[in-house]
């Protein structure tokens, strides 16, 4: 528990510094309004990458300079559900108590929930397509692209127009994008005049049953009548159906 004086003290050291102020009372109501900032949550789930957190983690500091230590115990202070439970679970059993360095806390955080290793994301991010409007898709690529190191911005932009479908993707390779964020502005200006028809629509599995060939019924009636039997009947004059006797004006018996 942190005594009143060192909730002081650390209050006192990160107060607005004198030679931050200057001679303008403007740089005074930055450090004011930048004490403010709040950092959101992270618990660990699959709604934001620990990369990304610790961006925001970054330049919140860059902002509100402190001691790596404290800047621990603050960052400690955001983690809920899984994460939670990660850091105050290993105190003990993991040696968290131990960790001094904000270098080593990022990182152990970002191998802890971040567990995909990189070559496995630039896998995933290879085979990501367009399935439908261009937005959806720069999210997925985006979300993806964070978690990819040691790729050139070329490699980049090139995955990521051939992610488009056409004629889209046609389209953005006639404007030659330098960049990524080039390739996804024009992406971007030019998703209004692509048909909705010319996504592709959703595979919608066969309905159970559907392959099944009509009901026919099985066939009970008498075998056909070979040639040899019926010259034989047509010899001893006698019916083809009941084998009676045959006669002009024949009925066969039961058949009134």
């Amino acid at each position: 528990m942190m005594s009143l004086t060192d909730f002081c003290t650390i209050k006192y050291r990160n107060r607005p510094r004198e030679y931050n102020r200057g001679s303008v009372q403007q740089n005074w109501d930055f450090q004011r309004k930048v004490g403010k900032v709040t950092i959101p949550s992270y618990d660990g789930l699959a709604g934001c990458t620990a990369r990304a957190w610790v961006q925001k983690l970054d330049n919140y500091f860059q902002l509100n300079p402190m001691m790596e230590v404290e800047a621990i115990m603050f960052a400690t202070l955001h983690l809920e559900g899984e994460a939670h439970e990660w850091w105050y679970h290993g105190l003990i059993t993991l040696g968290h108590s131990h960790v001094t360095s904000y270098l080593d806390f990022t990182q152990m955080l970002i191998d802890r929930f971040d567990r995909k290793d990189p070559e496995l994301y630039f896998r995933e991010l290879a085979q990501i397509r367009q399935t439908g409007m261009p937005y959806a898709y720069m999210a997925e690529f985006h979300r993806t692209s964070m978690m990819v190191t040691d790729v050139s911005e070329d490699r980049l932009t090139m995955l990521f127009i051939e992610g488009l479908v056409e004629p889209l993707r046609g389209w953005i390779k006639v404007f030659r994008p330098k960049t990524l964020q080039e390739a996804i502005t024009k992406t971007r200006d030019m998703e209004g005049a692509v048909p909705k028809t010319r996504f592709p629509s959703k595979i919608i599995p066969p309905m159970k049953g559907r392959d099944r060939k009509p009901f026919q019924k099985e066939w009970t009636g008498k075998p056909k009548m070979d040639d040899d039997t019926r010259n034989e009947l047509r010899w001893k004059k006698l019916c083809f159906s009941c084998r009676d006797p045959w006669a002009p004006g024949h009925r066969c018996t039961g058949k009134g």
